[in-house]
């Protein structure tokens, strides 16, 4: 029994004695905070919690550390657990409505096509935060504004989703129409090569058509002149009868008459 009594004595003196240094931790980590000493403050709150890890002040202080660092994801994941693992609805409200200025501190440095998403936890968490706390009007103030903005970047969004849709139908018309004159060009090029081959095979045709014609012309004038040729020889040979009959008859009349031979001096 006494030796039960010395271990939950000594439990009570090193919870105590965790709990002091949490504290001494935690004001430390809060001396280093108001000099914007953010990396030493965020350093000593983690010591806090090593030595109370359950800590709301340890860990929202942490939160808030890492936000004034610009560390957003942390932070956020930070206000996060906070916001569920607390039952306190004070508490709770301080974590969502922090983690509601960490999603919009997301939003300003996020890509274009983020940033309606981050606006959106952050208004998400801005709603949490009055579910919690109703009365708090800072955090109402932050949800109009971040309504606000909402809309403007919704519009936005479209606006600029309209243009990439005008951008993707022109890029299109100007694919389909390039690769229609291309089209046009092969079909030109292709009927060109047709016409040519076409002109080029008329032009062969007509060739030897000519040539046809001249070569039936050259034969016909061979033919002409082999029948003119005969009929020449034909009456060539008709005169030498004719002169030969002429000359046998002449020879005829003139046989048994004297033949007078003159002196030719």
């Amino acid at each position: 029994m006494r030796f039960f009594i010395l271990v939950l004595l000594n439990i009570i003196l090193m919870s105590a004695s965790f709990a002091q240094e949490e504290k001494e931790y935690i004001r430390e980590g809060n001396n280093a905070y108001h000099k914007k000493d953010y990396k030493s403050s965020e350093i000593l709150y983690r010591k806090a919690l090593a030595k109370k890890n359950n800590s709301f002040k340890a860990a929202f202080n942490l939160g808030d550390a890492l936000f004034r660092a610009k560390k957003w994801d942390e932070a956020a994941e930070k206000f996060e657990n906070i916001a569920q693992s607390t039952s306190d609805k004070t508490n709770k409200a301080k974590a969502f409505h922090n983690l509601g200025n960490t999603y919009l501190q997301k939003y300003q440095e996020a890509k274009p096509e983020e940033k309606s998403k981050y606006l959106q936890k952050s208004l998400e968490a801005y709603k949490n935060a009055l579910r919690n706390n109703p009365n708090d009007e800072q955090t109402r103030y932050n949800l109009a504004y971040t309504q606000r903005l909402l809309k403007k970047q919704q519009q936005k969004d479209k606006n600029q989703q309209n243009k990439k849709n005008k951008d993707q139908k022109d890029k299109k018309k100007q694919n389909d129409k390039k690769k229609d004159d291309k089209k046009n060009q092969d079909n030109k090029k292709d009927q060109k090569k047709k016409d040519d081959k076409n002109q080029k095979q008329k032009n062969q045709k007509n060739q030897d058509k000519k040539q046809d014609k001249k070569q039936d012309k050259k034969k016909q004038e061979q033919q002409k002149q082999k029948k003119i040729s005969k009929k020449e020889a034909e009456k060539m040979l008709n005169a030498i009868a004719n002169d030969e009959k002429k000359l046998q008859k002449k020879m005829k009349k003139m046989k048994g008459k004297a033949v007078k031979i003159e002196k030719d001096w």
